[in-house]
């Protein structure tokens, strides 16, 4: 990796506080990783992979968190869901660590589009592969709506 490489901030939780060489992996190989939640990625081209999605604002869907996340400053994170806590940490951890605590929104629901279901054989059943896929269909359609 040479020294002109551009990191893109942290996918996850957008701080531009990134190690390009945070991780060593297996291989003896350094990866980038993220100083302010500890996400990583195998490669700086993994890293900078940015899938292009519509632009829409996920507080319109939900104008309040669903959840906090708190970064305890030692690659700790704790997560709540209670409005409370988060405020309580908040107030624990001052102005100077304010981005410590990081609200999370509900993405918007977007259809599921499954794929066909296996048919029948001429035998007016199905094979047990099959019989199986289409479960797991009918369980992504179910955990979907």
């Amino acid at each position: 990796m040479t020294n002109n490489t551009q990191l893109l901030n942290c996918p996850f939780c957008g701080t531009d506080d990134v190690d390009p060489t945070g991780v060593l992996n297996g291989d003896e190989t350094r990866s980038p990783e993220c100083m302010g939640c500890g996400a990583t990625a195998p490669t700086v081209a993994t890293w900078n992979c940015r899938i292009t999605a519509p632009a829409e604002d996920v507080r319109a869907v939900v104008e309040e968190p669903v959840a906090w996340m708190q970064f305890d400053g030692e690659g700790n994170n704790d997560f709540t869901d209670d409005h409370e806590t988060a405020e309580r940490w908040a107030r624990n951890n001052g102005p100077k660590y304010a981005d410590w605590l990081t609200p999370l929104y509900r993405q918007p629901q977007r259809p599921v589009v499954l794929p066909e279901r296996k048919p029948k054989t001429e035998l007016g059943i199905y094979r047990l592969e099959d019989e199986g896929y289409n479960a797991c269909l009918d369980d992504i359609d179910r955990l979907s709506k």
